[in-house]
């Protein structure tokens, strides 16, 4: 899915009525300021669009957007594989740096990747199709 399938998807049936105030990040975007009473092509203000909408939005800063896709601006930290040059910088077999693995439909993900594998799978196998580091938290200190 791409980000504009999933923004559309979260908006479902009111997209087509809210893509004029929608922006690249789902963000309805003149709900700072009064244009947002101003009137659609279809007679409706964004107000009683949002009204009408059976959709749960978070709000801030006085933007609103579906709940549904808060993170979307970094893809809650997942990076998106399309092609090679999405990949990590390749590292020895043996690095300690590690990556959470998600595979096509049908295939099992995979944790704890080092770059080197990471790559051999997509050139070998092309059924990852996101990665994410590993984060190592630090031991406690008491």
């Amino acid at each position: 899915m791409t980000k504009l399938e999933v923004i559309e998807k979260a908006y479902g049936k009111n997209y087509e009525e809210m893509k004029e105030f929608i922006d690249e990040n789902g963000w309805l975007t003149e709900m700072h300021t009064s244009i947002h009473y101003r009137t659609t092509e279809n007679g409706k203000t964004l107000n009683k669009l949002i009204e009408k909408a059976n959709i749960s939005f978070e709000e801030v800063n006085n933007f609103l957007r579906p709940v549904t896709i808060s993170g979307i601006e970094n893809n809650n930290g997942w990076i998106k594989i399309e092609s090679e040059a999405d990949l990590p910088d390749k590292t020895e077999p043996n690095s300690e740096v590690k990556y959470h693995v998600l595979a096509k439909e049908g295939f099992e993900d995979l944790s704890d990747c080092n770059s080197f594998e990471l790559h051999h799978m997509y050139k070998n196998y092309h059924v990852i199709t996101h990665y994410i580091p590993v984060i190592i938290l630090p031991k406690p200190l008491y």
